[in-house]
């Protein structure tokens, strides 16, 4: 005899956890294996520098600390630093463009360099520093990298929004200058003039038109001519280096100051340089030789040729960031791989070139081989971000457009999706 029970299919069986070993070494093999060799290569020759550089200026010119001061302090913001590019590397960047993410971490910090303005107007100070006397904590240096997520994620949310492209071009202008403001009220020259020309290439790489070009070159040109006519009115420091930038064109044998010890560091170091540990100028002339002056030391250590090689390895992270870019898996990614690119090369450019004359010196530090939590620690997050783009770009099927990261024209265009591995036409 046969009962009628009721057919109950089977229970779907829950497939098997991955193990989270397995997870990680997977998602690590989709870093940007050349930027991550390149970001290597940069921190260790740091360290090497900070060490080489750091211990000669505590022993001589900053007696008030140990000899081993700055390279503790160094492994101390290195290891917090690839703790955070490791984190971030295995988080979605597009978290960023939730605004109740992104909007308090924009206040916060420019609300700290509005602190620190502040702070400088009313007790007649010159400093860039949240403590003025140790010097710790500089929120300028996280203002920069700041600016290039916060315009990336504006432009990729608004463009549609705004309607007319001037009317994009106009507010973005705003947030610009507010950000170029608040830092030259330090006054830091260099990164208000940082801030300008990385927020208007963002701008320009957002889809401008040909019109909005032209505006922007000439505007560039007139904050260039006119923003330094007016700060050297005010700000005696950036009047000095800039006749001494002049005086270096005119007449190198006749320039004097922190331009003429990192020339004189770089004859003493010829074209292979003295050897490593064996600088002068370090010791006796080069002011800061650990953070401000850390190219002339590397020139004259390891001479032109080790100079040059410093500057291959920037111009190769500069290719290699565009390229993250181009292979973004949306408008979002490539702006802000874009711009966090430009902002970390420009200010090694920035330094390298007042060193050498080729620009104003500047004060800008050499990202990963200058001695530095802030600037070191900004960097970390940029570079991490740059990861967390490379890493998506393979698992992600969002469409991008061949043409512009964002159109602010407005028009529609015909979208294509890029291989993983390969950058499309557009973009070669």
């Amino acid at each position: 005899m046969t009962t009628n029970t009721p057919y109950v299919p089977p229970s779907p069986q829950e497939p098997p956890r991955e193990p989270w070993r397995t997870w990680v070494w997977r998602e690590l093999q989709r870093l940007d294996r050349g930027l991550l060799v390149l970001v290597l290569l940069m921190v260790v020759g740091g360290l090497i520098m900070v060490i080489s550089a750091g211990v000669p200026f505590a022993v001589t010119r900053f007696p008030a600390v140990e000899p081993l001061y700055f390279i503790k302090r160094h492994l101390l913001f290195l290891s917090l630093g690839v703790a955070t590019m490791l984190a971030l590397a295995f988080w979605d960047y597009r978290h960023l463009l939730d605004s109740r993410l992104l909007l308090p971490i924009t206040v916060v910090f420019l609300g700290l360099l509005l602190f620190v303005d502040v702070r400088n107007q009313i007790g007649n100070l010159v400093g860039r520093t949240l403590l003025t006397e140790r010097g710790s904590g500089q929120p300028g240096e996280f203002v920069k990298p700041l600016l290039a997520v916060y315009l990336a994620a504006w432009l990729s949310k608004r463009k549609s929004t705004l309607g007319s492209p001037w009317r994009v071009w106009f507010y973005a202008g705003a947030i610009i200058a507010t950000f170029a403001l608040l830092l030259l009220f330090q006054p830091d020259v260099s990164s208000a003039g940082t801030a300008i020309f990385l927020g208007f290439l963002i701008l320009l790489l957002s889809g401008a038109t040909w019109a909005q070009v032209l505006v922007t070159v000439v505007s560039l040109a007139l904050i260039s001519t006119v923003g330094l006519k007016l700060v050297s009115l005010v700000y005696a420091p950036a009047a000095d280096r800039l006749a001494a930038y002049f005086q270096a064109w005119k007449d190198p044998t006749q320039v004097t100051g922190h331009v003429q010890q990192a020339f004189f560091a770089f004859l003493r170091g010829g074209w292979f340089g003295r050897g490593l540990g064996a600088s002068q100028g370090k010791v006796y002339t080069l002011p800061l030789p650990h953070t401000d002056s850390v190219f002339a030391v590397i020139g004259e250590e390891f001479g032109i040729v080790g100079a040059l090689v410093v500057l291959a390895l920037f111009t190769a992270f500069l290719w290699r960031g565009y390229l993250v870019a181009a292979r973004a898996p949306d408008g979002f990614g490539r702006l802000l791989a874009a711009g966090l690119t430009t902002w970390l090369v420009l200010e090694a450019y920035i330094h390298m070139g007042g060193m050498v004359g080729f620009l104003p010196q500047a004060g800008n530090a050499l990202p990963f081989f200058s001695y530095g939590g802030s600037n070191l620690m900004a960097s970390s997050i940029a570079v991490g971000l740059l990861f967390s783009i490379s890493r998506l770009s393979l698992t992600t099927s969002e469409e991008v457009s061949p043409h512009a990261v964002v159109d602010l024209r407005g028009r529609y265009r015909r979208r294509h999706l890029s291989r993983p591995g390969r950058v499309s036409a557009a973009s070669e």
